[in-house]
């Protein structure tokens, strides 16, 4: 899983045989080899994965050969490929016994993620890893060392768990020796026809991490400083429209819309009619549920490209769901006004009726008022008559009452023949209305 010393190799030539060496291969890796034979006794230690503090978890691959559990959060950006990586690891059995550990020989591993020399799982692993960053990885067995294993430690179909910490991560742009134009686009054309095969597999994460490794391979390369001829550009040109188009379908196979939007709108940038582009995107537009931008792709689509009846056929449903969505909002918002203007007339009516609510209650206590005043009236005339004050008193106390209980007795009957009033028939109100007066 690094460059292998001369020491080493010389011990291992004498023990192990020549393929072993070979790590592009697919071999077992020499240096956990090596470990394995010469590790002291006392490196032996076994941890439980269920008892450590994950932050999170999350699934490196769609087929879960790669789950990722976040123990410490990193720095930066990602890694993208093509980066100089060094890294710290200890390597341990699905039972938690450490087999291997970079941390015990004190030496980080150096290496260009996608490209040769460790586990294939490891340039996945690491793709998705910041600076800083401590994760816990479970590798199956396709990802570590394969149906074979790595004997004598690592057995056949091991599942296994590597602990990685990113100490430093170099970018492709920052690299010291620029690659060639030529070399970069033989690459990249070799990571798309990659690409495709698994594609046509069904393994779509795989092949998106391919298309990613092809678009990587021109990452910081300076077409004003260093210009290319027509013919090259154009190869170029077509090249990242095709691998934007497949990382498009990679996406939608993974039912990852966004994405696929973004992937289909880096096409259309460089060509605005591009059909598959407009298709794609207005596919990814009807999964989001915008049917508008949707039919506005696939009419396009279908303008330029008519005898495509793939596109006809999306275009009829994209233009049927729009219209239910459009039908059922003008219902919608037809009835929310309509409940809204009725509410706004009960509002009213309610306003109208409390306010001769209040002057009916006023009245009433007004009418109270003045019947108890006539009450007192009459009592005060009984007093009189029984009473024993001079003739010529009592005629003018019984006067002053007559002309006061008159008085009374006019505002009592303009009270009672006040018409506004009447319209109030709520069979309850009049008790109401005696509870709060009384």
């Amino acid at each position: 899983m690094a460059a292998v010393s001369d020491s080493i190799k010389e011990e291992l030539s004498n023990t192990t045989p020549a393929e072993l060496l070979d790590t592009a291969s697919g071999g077992p890796d020499p240096l956990s080899y090596y470990f394995n034979r010469n590790r002291p006794e006392f490196v032996k230690d076994v941890i439980d994965f269920s008892s450590l503090d994950y932050v999170r978890t999350e699934n490196v691959t769609e087929d879960g050969g790669i789950i990722k559990h976040v123990l410490r959060e990193g720095e930066g950006e990602v890694t993208p490929m093509l980066s100089k990586v060094s890294v710290h690891y200890e390597a341990r059995y699905d039972n938690g016994e450490l087999f291997d550990s970079s941390v015990f020989r004190k030496i980080p591993v150096h290496f260009k993620v996608g490209t040769v020399g460790v586990l294939k799982g490891w340039h996945l692993a690491v793709a998705t890893m910041r600076v800083g960053e401590l994760s816990m990885f479970r590798f199956s067995a396709e990802y570590a060392y394969g149906k074979l294993g790595a004997p004598p430690r690592v057995p056949p179909n091991a599942v296994l768990y590597f602990q990685i910490e990113l100490l430093r991560s170099t970018p492709p742009k920052q690299f010291e020796s620029p690659v060639l134009f030529a070399d970069r686009l033989r690459c990249a054309l070799a990571e798309k026809d990659e690409g495709n095969t698994l594609l046509q597999t069904g393994a779509h994460a795989k092949a998106f991490t391919c298309y990613n490794r092809a678009v990587d391979h021109f990452a910081g390369y300076d077409f004003k400083t260093e210009p290319v001829d027509e013919p090259s550009m154009n190869r170029y040109n077509d090249l990242m429209m095709s691998l934007q188009l497949n990382r498009a379908l990679c996406c939608m196979k993974s039912q990852k819309w966004e994405n696929a939007k973004k992937c289909c709108n880096e096409v259309l940038r460089r060509n605005p009619n591009q059909v598959k582009a407009l298709f794609r995107r207005g596919v990814a537009h009807f999964e989001t549920k915008h049917f508008q931008d949707s039919v506005n792709d696939l009419t396009k689509a279908s303008t330029l490209d008519p005898n495509d009846s793939g596109i006809s056929n999306f275009l009829r449903k994209a233009q049927k769901s729009l219209k239910d969505i459009q039908t059922k909002n003008a219902f919608n918002f037809g009835n929310f006004f309509e409940r809204l203007q009725h509410e706004e007339v009960k509002d009213s009516q309610k306003q109208q009726l409390t306010k001769k609510i209040l002057r009916k209650k006023e009245r009433l206590e007004q009418e109270q008022a003045l019947r108890l005043k006539l009450a007192e009236l009459n009592a005060q005339k009984a007093s009189i008559d029984g009473g024993q004050q001079d003739v010529e008193d009592e005629e003018d106390m019984k006067l002053r009452l007559e002309q006061t209980q008159q008085e009374l007795q006019t505002r009592l009957a303009e009270l009672l023949a006040d018409a506004s009033l009447a319209d109030i028939e709520d069979p309850g109100f009049k008790d109401i209305i005696a509870h709060q007066v009384l």
